[in-house]
C-alpha cells in the first residue's frame, strides 16, 4: 500500500499492492457490520468475505484511527470564541484508497455534541502515482464521491492530481520532503494552521532514515501538529518473525520496524523530533480499556469467534499513536491532553504490554550451587514425512504407558482442518541428544474430528472428553481407545447426569475418578465441577461450597499427588477479563471445596491457553509456562512451591529456537517436559506451528551471579564427571579501576590524560567554595520555589530506552526536600539535569540558569576549553540526584568533565569498541542491571569484557572522553557540574543539538550512505545480496582495522 521500500519500481508496486488487500479487508469488515462506511464499495469491485479475525483487525484499526481524528476535530485554541469556525488541515501520507475524507465530510467535519466551535478542514492525500491515478479515476466516475469535493480546479491535461477547496489528491514520493513541501504549498497548504498528519502502515515500509526525515520535516514546518500513526511493533518474537518474513517474501518488507520495535522506541522517536506528548496504545489496550464494554459486546455478537489467542497476540503487535506539539502555546491540544491524562489514570492496573512482559526481571539475587535452571531444546523427529502431522494446535496429548498419544486438534499435513487421527511419540536418546519417533496409529471407529477437548490416561488407556467440531457442534461424549484392538469405543454412561457440552475445559485423573472443571460453549463460560467414577461409569455434578472461582475457560488444572492437592490457575472469563488467580480444589464426597491462594513472590501475570505440569523431581511445585496475556505470549517458566506458598520465575538458559507456547500440550516424559504442537494463525501472515520442544531442569554446579547461557554451567552425570576433568570455577569478569592522577597545567592534562582517550579521575584540583557552600539548605534559601524540570522515577534505575520515568516541573525547594529528606514510603527518586534558559533553543549553562551560585564554582585552569567563552565550550549541566538512583548507560559525542561537588557516585565505563555488545539504541543502552543482567534478553552483553569502574568522591573530577559508555549510580544525594566541549571541528556538530548527544554530521552522512548501499543491494537476488554484503563488511574491517 505504502511508500519507500526502496527505489526498485517492482518493489514499490508490490508495496502499493498491499493497498488492494487492505481495502478489500476493510470492505469485508464493513459489510459484516463492524463499522459503517458507505464509500468503501466504490473502491472494491469484487468484495470478499474475510475471516472473523481479519474483520476484527480492520475494525479496531479503523475505530482507533477515526477516534483520534475526531479528537483532532474537537480541539480548538484556548482563546477561540463560541461559534467560531476553526481552520484546520489533515494530511494523509500514503493514503491509498482510504475513505476517511468522505466519512468525515458527510458529517461536515463536525465536532462532538456539546462543543461550541465548528471546523473548516482542508484535506490532502499523498501517494505514489499508480495509486493516485486509479483513485482519481474512481472519484471522477462516482458521483457520490465527487459530489463532496468543493470547486475542483482544472489542472494541466497530463496531471493525475486533483485540486479543490476541501480535498486534494497529490502524487508525491514521501522520501523527497522538498517535493512534498513544494506540492503541498502548490495545492494551498497553510503551514501555520493546526495540522493532522495521518499515516497508516506507511512509515514502517520506508527506510528508517527516510521516514524519520519526513516526520522531522513535518515537526519543523508545522508549529501546531499532530501525527497519528498505525503500524506494527515487536518484530523479533515468533509472531513478529512470521509477520516480517511473510511481507519480505511478498517483496514488501517492513524496513522500519526493527529500528522502532516497541512503544518506548516509538515514543522516543517522536520526542526526539520535538513532539511534546506522545499518546500511544497497543491494540489490546484499545480493545480492553479504550472501547466501551457495549461496543465490545456488539462486535462479539456479529460472528462466532474462537480465536482469542490469535486476537490478543495480533493486538500486541500493532499500535496507534497520536503525538502532538503546540509550539506557539495556543492551547489547541489542552482538552485532548487532559482527556488523555484522565483516561490513563483510569486504566486497569493489571494491564501489561508486551515490552513490559519482555522486561520482566528475575529476582536479581545471586544464584548458588544446587539451584535449578530451565533449559529449552528442540527435539528431532526420525521421520520428516510424519513430522507434518505434529503441525496442530488445540489437540490433546497424554502419556500412556511408555509413549505419548496425540489426538485431534486443528492442523494436519497439507490442507489444514479439524483432525480425528491418533499419533504416538516415543523418545529416543542418542549421542547425547533426544530424538522423537513419531508414528501414525491406524485405529477404527474414531470419534468425530474436534479441537479444544481433553484427553487423559486411565488404566493404561487413552480417554477423551468434549471439545467442539464447529461453532454449533460442542461435545460432551466420552471415548476410550482400546490399543490392543486398535479401536475407539464410546463410553456408555450410567445415570442421568452428564456435563453440558463444552470445549476449552480442563480435566485430570485423581485416583479413581476424573475431575472436570470450567470450559465454554458458544454463549457462556462454565464454573461447574464434575466427577466421573470410572468404576461406576457415572457422572456426578459436585456441590460447590463457599467461595469459588468465576466461570473460566482455557485455564489449567494439575494434581500434586505428594500433596494430595489440585491446583487451578488463570483462564479467560471473557474477552476483556483474564484471570491470574491460583486456587486449590479439594473433593470431599459430593462436594467441591475451593480455596483462593494468596501466594507470595512474583506471580505470573493473568493469562489463558497456558500449560501447567507437575514434575517428579519437584513433587511439591506447580510448573507453569506459556499462554497468552494482554501483552502477548509469555514463554518464561514459573514455579509455585506449595510448601512455601511462593511463586518464582525460574532462570533459563537462552534458546534461539522459534516457538510459540500457545494451544499446545505439555507431558512429563523421562524427566523432561515434552511440549507437543501448539501455535497460532498469525493474522493474515500465515500459520505458525510450534516444533517439538523439550524442557529439562538442571542444577547449577557452582556459584554464579548470572542467569544467562554464558555463565550457567549444568551438572554432569557421575559417569561424565569420571571421564572428563572437573572444570574449575570461572573467575569473575575482570574490572579495571579508573586511574587517578594530579594535574597542574594544561600541558600535563594533555600528556597525562587527554591524548590517551581514556577515562581518568583527576584529584587535588580546587573547584572553589561550591564544595562547602552548596548545601541543600543554602541552595533552598536562594532558589526557593524556582520551577525546575525534574526526571522522576519510581524505580531505582532510570531507563532512557524504555522511558520508565516522567518529566515533572516542581519548585526547587520541593525537589531538594524529596532528594535529601524523602518521606517514609516515598518511592520516587529525583534527578535534576539543568536546561537552557530557553529549553527549545539554548544548551544548558550553569552561569546563566544558576547565576547566584555559579560564582562559587571554579573551572579547572588546566582545561581551558571548559571555560565559558572558549570557542570549544559547549554547555555546562547542573546535576542533583537522589541516593540510590542509577542513570542509564549511554555515551556522549563530546568530551566532558564530571565535577563531583557533594556526595559520591559509582561510575562504570566501557570503551567505544563495546558498542555492539551493549545492545545500543541511539546513544543509550537498555542494559540497566549491569551486575546481574538478563542474558536471555541481552545475550551480547556477556562479551562486554573491557569494563572500568571508579567511585567519584567530592572534589574529584572524572574526564570522560567522547563515545565512552558510562553508567552512574548515586551512593547518596549528589550534586555535580558536568562541562562539555567540542572535540571535533565546528562543522561536525548539528547547530540545533542542545544536549550534545547527536552523532557527528560525517557519521550521520556515512549512515545515510550505508542505507543507500543496502537499498542498492536489495535490488539484487538474495543470493547476490549476501555475497556482496560480506565483501563490504570485509572491506570495512580492513579499512578501519576492525
Amino acid at each position: 500500500k505504502k511508500t519507500g521500500i526502496n527505489h526498485d519500481p517492482s518493489n514499490e508496486k508490490r508495496v502499493q499492492a498491499t493497498n488492494d488487500d487492505s481495502i478489500v479487508s476493510k470492505r469485508s469488515a464493513s459489510r459484516m457490520g463492524y463499522f459503517e462506511d458507505e464509500f468503501l464499495r466504490h473502491f472494491v469491485k469484487k468484495p470478499a468475505q474475510r475471516s472473523p479475525l481479519i474483520n476484527r483487525g480492520y475494525f479496531i484499526r479503523c475505530i482507533a484511527v477515526r477516534n483520534f481524528i475526531q479528537n483532532f476535530l474537537d480541539s480548538s485554541p484556548s482563546n477561540s470564541a463560541e461559534g467560531e469556525i476553526i481552520k484546520k488541515q489533515i494530511i494523509s501520507v500514503g493514503a491509498g484508497f482510504d475513505t476517511s475524507f468522505w466519512h468525515f465530510a458527510t458529517k461536515k467535519f463536525g465536532v462532538t455534541e456539546g462543543l461550541k466551535h465548528s471546523n473548516k478542514v482542508k484535506y490532502f492525500e499523498l501517494d505514489f502515482d499508480g495509486v493516485v491515478s486509479r483513485k482519481h479515476d474512481m472519484i471522477n466516475s462516482t458521483p457520490s464521491l465527487s459530489s463532496l469535493i468543493e470547486n475542483p480546479t482544472k489542472l494541466e491535461e497530463k496531471s493525475i492530481d486533483l485540486k479543490s477547496e476541501n480535498y486534494n489528491l497529490i502524487e508525491a514520493d514521501l522520501r523527497n520532503t522538498s517535493l512534498v513541501e513544494s506540492k503541498l504549498a502548490q495545492f494551498g497548504c497553510d503551514f501555520s494552521l493546526p495540522t493532522l498528519f495521518l499515516s497508516e502502515v506507511v512509515l514502517t515500509y520506508m527506510g528508517p532514515d527516510e521516514s524519520s526525515a519526513l516526520v522531522q520535516w513535518a515537526s519543523k514546518r508545522f508549529p501546531t501538529i499532530q501525527w497519528i500513526t498505525y503500524e506494527q511493533i515487536h518484530p523479533n518474537d515468533t509472531f513478529g518473525q512470521v509477520m516480517c518474513g511473510n511481507l519480505k517474501e511478498r517483496s514488501s518488507p517492513l524496513l522500519g520496524v526493527s529500528q522502532y520495535p516497541n512503544l518506548n522506541a516509538q515514543k522516543e522517536r517522536y520526542e526526539n523530533f520535538g513532539f511534546t506528548e506522545v499518546p500511544l496504545m497497543d491494540l489490546n489496550e484499545i480493545w480492553m480499556e479504550y472501547l466501551s464494554k457495549e461496543e465490545v459486546s456488539r462486535i462479539e455478537s456479529l460472528e462466532f469467534f474462537d480465536e482469542e489467542e490469535e486476537w490478543k497476540i495480533k493486538c500486541a503487535h500493532y499500535f496507534v499513536g497520536a503525538a502532538f506539539k503546540d509550539e506557539n502555546n495556543t492551547g489547541f491540544f489542552t482538552k485532548f491532553a487532559a482527556k488523555w491524562k484522565e483516561y490513563k489514570e483510569s486504566l486497569v492496573k493489571t494491564k501489561v504490554r508486551l515490552e513490559d512482559l519482555i522486561r520482566e526481571e528475575r529476582e536479581g539475587r545471586e544464584r548458588t550451587k544446587g539451584e535449578i535452571v530451565t533449559n529449552w531444546k528442540s527435539a528431532e523427529s526420525h521421520s520428516s514425512s510424519e513430522r507434518t502431522w505434529m503441525n496442530r494446535w488445540a489437540h490433546s496429548a497424554s502419556l500412556v504407558k511408555d509413549k505419548v498419544l496425540l489426538f485431534g486438534g486443528y492442523g494436519g499435513d497439507k490442507s489444514h482442518g479439524r483432525l480425528n487421527s491418533v499419533h504416538s511419540l516415543a523418545l529416543k536418546k542418542e549421542d547425547g541428544s533426544v530424538k522423537v519417533e513419531l508414528r501414525a496409529e491406524n485405529v477404527e471407529n474414531p470419534p468425530a474430528a474436534r479441537m479444544f477437548h481433553t484427553s487423559f490416561a486411565y488404566n493404561d488407556s487413552l480417554w477423551i472428553f468434549g471439545g467442539r467440531g464447529g461453532p454449533d457442534a460442542p461435545y460432551n461424549d466420552l471415548w476410550t481407545l482400546d490399543e490392543k484392538e486398535k479401536r475407539w469405543n464410546q463410553v456408555k454412561v450410567n445415570g442421568d447426569q452428564v456435563p453440558p457440552p463444552r470445549w476449552r475445559h480442563s480435566a485430570i485423573v485423581v485416583e479413581n475418578q476424573l475431575i472436570l472443571f470450567g470450559g465454554r460453549n458458544r454463549s457462556q463460560a462454565f464454573d461447574d465441577v464434575w466427577s466421573f467414577d470410572f468404576a461406576k461409569s457415572e457422572w456426578n455434578q459436585l456441590k460447590v461450597k463457599g467461595e469459588s472461582p468465576k466461570a473460566v475457560y482455557s485455564h489449567s488444572l494439575a494434581f500434586l499427588p505428594s500433596e494430595k492437592m489440585i491446583l487451578m490457575f488463570g483462564g479467560a472469563r471473557n474477552t476483556l477479563d483474564l484471570s491470574g488467580e491460583l486456587w486449590s480444589l479439594s473433593i470431599e464426597g459430593d462436594s467441591a471445596i475451593w480455596k483462593l491462594i494468596e501466594a507470595k513472590g512474583k506471580a505470573p501475570v493473568a493469562r489463558f491457553a497456558h500449560n501447567s505440569v507437575v514434575h517428579p523431581k519437584f513433587p511439591s511445585k506447580l510448573l507453569l509456562f506459556g499462554g497468552v496475556t494482554t501483552g502477548g505470549v509469555d514463554e518464561a517458566v514459573h514455579s509455585f512451591d506449595v510448601k512455601s506458598g511462593e511463586w518464582e520465575q525460574l532462570p533459563a538458559v537462552p534458546s534461539g529456537d522459534k516457538t510459540l507456547f500457545v494451544k499446545g500440550c505439555a507431558v512429563v516424559v523421562d524427566g523432561m517436559v515434552l511440549v507437543v504442537g501448539g501455535g497460532a494463525l498469525c493474522f493474515s501472515f500465515g500459520s505458525f506451528f510450534s516444533p517439538l520442544s523439550l524442557l529439562s531442569f538442571e542444577e547449577l554446579d557452582e556459584f554464579t551471579t548470572c542467569i544467562g547461557s554464558d555463565e550457567v554451567k549444568v551438572s554432569k552425570t557421575e559417569k561424565e564427571n569420571e571421564e572428563k576433568p572437573k572444570k574449575t570455577k570461572r573467575s569473575r569478569r575482570k574490572i579495571t579501576e579508573v586511574p587517578r592522577v594530579e594535574v597542574n597545567s594544561h600541558e600535563e592534562f594533555i600528556e597525562k590524560v587527554y591524548k590517551h582517550r581514556k577515562p581518568v579521575v583527576i584529584v587535588g584540583t580546587n573547584l572553589g567554595e561550591c564544595t562547602t557552600k552548596w548545601t541543600p539548605e543554602a541552595m533552598s534559601d536562594i532558589y526557593k520555589d524556582k520551577p525546575v524540570s525534574v526526571h522522576v522515577c519510581k524505580e531505582k534505575s532510570m531507563n532512557f530506552v524504555e522511558k520508565n520515568f516522567e518529566y515533572r516541573t516542581m519548585g526547587f525547594n520541593e525537589m531538594i526536600q524529596k532528594v535529601y529528606n524523602p518521606t517514609e514510603g516515598q518511592v520516587e527518586k529525583m534527578y535534576l539535569r539543568s536546561l537552557g534558559s530557553n529549553p527549545r533553543k539554548d544548551a544548558s549553562d550553569i552561569w546563566d540558569s544558576f547565576k547566584e551560585i555559579s560564582k562559587d564554582f571554579k573551572v579547572p585552569e588546566w582545561v581551558p576549553m571548559a571555560h565559558p567563552g572558549d570557542p570549544k565550550y559547549f554547555s555546562s549541566a547542573f546535576r542533583i540526584s537522589s541516593a540510590g538512583l542509577q542513570l542509564w548507560t549511554h555515551y556522549d559525542v563530546m568530551d566532558n568533565i564530571l565535577c563531583e561537588i557533594s556526595g559520591s557516585k559509582r561510575v562504570v565505563l566501557w570503551p567505544p569498541e563495546e558498542v555492539n555488545h551493549l545492545h545500543t539504541v541511539g546513544s543509550s543502552s537498555p542494559v540497566i542491571e549491569i551486575d546481574q543482567p538478563d542474558f536471555k534478553r541481552f545475550h551480547k552483553f556477556a562479551k562486554a569484557s573491557n569494563r572500568m569502574e571508579t567511585t567519584l568522591a567530592p572534589g574529584e573530577i572524572l574526564f570522560l572522553p567522547s563515545l565512552w559508555f558510562h553508567n552512574v549510580t548515586s551512593n547518596e544525594p549528589c550534586v555535580a557540574v558536568n562541562i562539555f566541549w567540542k572535540h571535533l571541528e565546528e562543522n561536525q556538530y548539528e547547530k540545533k543539538d542542545l544536549y550534545g548527544n547527536r552523532d557527528p554530521i560525517s557519521a550521520l552522512r556515512a549512515q545515510e550512505k550505508l542505507q543507500e548501499s543496502v537499498k542498492s543491494l536489495q535490488q539484487l537476488p538474495e543470493y547476490y545480496q549476501k555475497f556482496y554484503a560480506l565483501r563490504m563488511i570485509e572491506n570495512l574491517k580492513k579499512e578501519f582495522n576492525l
